[in-house]
């Protein structure tokens, strides 16, 4: 089944049993179009996984929270940016309100792209509905040490630290903030985090 190569990392697999599916004249559901996206996200194939969304539409099938997340992982992991960020956008167009998960995505994508600043205005948003986590915060901070803004993953881990917003800072905090702090020759702070 497509889920199963999909899990077993065999995308090209999950996407022939798609095409297969088509050529018989067997129109797949959104369950196997999520299956299919999913699958694809494991290989990073973010164009073939973007363009499984006009073929829903087209057979008026509503996308569901866990496609629109595949396609976003598809283009965080194929490093498109623009892509993740499209697909996010979308969501309220199909009166959806994006997951956390798909939030976090969309900042790891952006964070791959530099994109630090676009990172701080999905995390604004996400604040103002006090829906983050510390995926959410070191995805954040990760995108700001990308983007060689070590200043805003420090400030970040600082809040986490005294407890503005009640998450609380784990080890991937600490190592991304640190090696923020070392790349941009921070390294007597860096050294200080360690502490």
């Amino acid at each position: 089944s497509i889920s199963a190569c999909g899990k077993a990392q065999q995308w090209a697999h999950a996407l022939a049993l798609f095409q297969g599916m088509r050529s018989h004249s067997v129109d797949p559901g959104a369950v196997t179009f999520s299956a299919v996206a999913d699958a694809l996200s494991k290989g990073a194939c973010w164009a073939t996984a973007l363009q499984l969304l006009p073929e829903m539409q087209k057979q008026r099938l509503r996308p569901s929270m866990p496609f629109f997340g595949a396609v976003v992982a598809a283009c965080e992991k194929g490093s498109c940016w623009e892509a993740a960020l499209a697909v996010h956008q979308e969501l309220p167009r199909q009166r959806m309100e994006p997951s956390l998960i798909l939030y976090n995505a969309t900042i790891s994508a952006l964070g791959r792209g530099q994109e630090w600043q676009r990172s701080l205005q999905l995390l604004a948003e996400l604040r103002g509905k006090n829906k983050t986590s510390v995926v959410t915060l070191n995805a954040a901070m990760t995108s700001f040490a990308r983007g060689q803004c070590w200043e805003a993953a420090l400030q970040l881990l600082s809040e986490m630290q005294t407890g503005h917003g009640s998450v609380e800072p784990n080890t991937i905090s600490f190592s991304t903030v640190m090696l923020a702090c070392l790349k941009a020759g921070q390294w007597k702070l860096a050294l200080s985090l360690h502490d």
